[in-house]
């Protein structure tokens, strides 16, 4: 069972004009999802936003910061002004993450306060129609007669469909995560959830919000009108995400790193062991782009600091880059193509 909450960020002390004030709210609440656009959360966040606009005589403007499990979108909440115009709508793993992940940049028990629960709803357990498993007893023999083939994919690394499968390995040894899995997969199946949301972007989102703008003008006096203003908002969201997925498949390539011949350097795909010079303390990334970045899973984005360090580099050789603490020394112990 999954569980959504509403939560918003309250100063420990009191904040002169906090909504305590008649005119709240005076401007457009923000109402951050943490997860992409079509997901539960992101459905009943939606859905909630549109009656929350009516009932505050306010636009409540939907903003999806994805990522990480729903840490960015918890983050960029935490350290926004405490002032009750930015909302986190967030799920049961905006309570798992802490257990889970040694550092958080926000602490969800301190910097934000559950307003209240939203909605809840069971998980379900689907297989295509071809796999020959009626019920779980017989996918979990199947696991076990075939260890290594039979997969499950998750919503990502800590959420709470991802701990639910778990349970199903603890059950059955073999079973594999595609939400931990690397190398070319990852590549593919990225790009492939972004082909996905381009289609349902420009066939589902983009009709329905043009209608929805429709709708709002027969109403009459736009400047008073929430409806008309939280839709056009959200075209411009839709129209600008829909740009920035076109200009990334098109610049795209899918490269296989078991492929790659870059005679020991240090190459986008590329797997590298580094040795931190102050601790001697070994680490694994591989460099990959933006998208498929995960630093829990090793996955270093091309851009980072680190990456740009190590691009062109060899074993043997020492990376130097600036961190939030300071300048670190990293040398690299091996290089792969895997």
């Amino acid at each position: 069972m999954i569980r959504l909450c509403v939560a918003f960020l309250l100063s420990l002390v009191t904040v002169p004009g906090f909504p305590q004030s008649a005119a709240y709210p005076s401007k457009p609440v923000k109402l951050v999802i943490p997860y992409p656009p079509g997901g539960g959360t992101d459905i009943t966040g939606r859905a909630m936003a549109h009656r929350l606009s009516e009932l505050l005589g306010q636009s409540v403007v939907i903003e999806n910061k994805p990522g990480a499990t729903g840490m960015i979108g918890a983050a960029s909440v935490a350290k926004s002004a405490p002032d009750g115009y930015t909302v986190l709508f967030a799920n049961s793993s905006l309570s798992i993450s802490p257990a889970i992940y040694k550092k958080l940049s926000y602490d969800p028990v301190r910097d934000l306060t559950a307003i209240s629960m939203a909605s809840s709803y069971p998980f379900a357990l689907v297989a295509h129609p071809a796999l020959p498993v009626k019920n779980v007893k017989e996918y979990l023999a199947l696991a076990k007669a075939r260890p290594g083939e039979v997969t499950y994919a998750s919503s990502g690394v800590g959420s709470s469909q991802h701990l639910n499968a778990v349970v199903l390995q603890q059950m059955r040894e073999g079973l594999i995560d595609l939400a931990t899995r690397g190398g070319l997969g990852a590549f593919v199946e990225v790009a492939e959830l972004l082909r996905v949301e381009l289609h349902r972007l420009k066939t589902v989102e983009r009709p329905a919000v043009i209608a929805a703008i429709a709708e709002a003008r027969s109403h009459g006096d736009l400047s008073e009108n929430a409806e008309y203003h939280a839709a056009r908002e959200q075209q411009g969201f839709i129209e600008g995400r829909i740009q920035e997925i076109e200009g990334k498949l098109s610049a795209s390539q899918v490269i296989d790193p078991s492929g790659l011949d870059a005679g020991g350097r240090v190459v986008f795909g590329s797997t590298v062991e580094l040795e931190d010079e102050d601790t001697a303390k070994r680490v694994t990334y591989q460099i990959v782009g933006e998208d498929e970045a995960d630093l829990k899973l090793g996955l270093i984005n091309i851009s980072s600091p680190i990456a740009r360090a190590l691009i062109g580099k060899e074993e043997g050789d020492v990376a130097v880059f600036q961190a939030p603490g300071g300048e670190k020394r990293y040398e690299i112990v091996a290089v792969s193509y895997i």
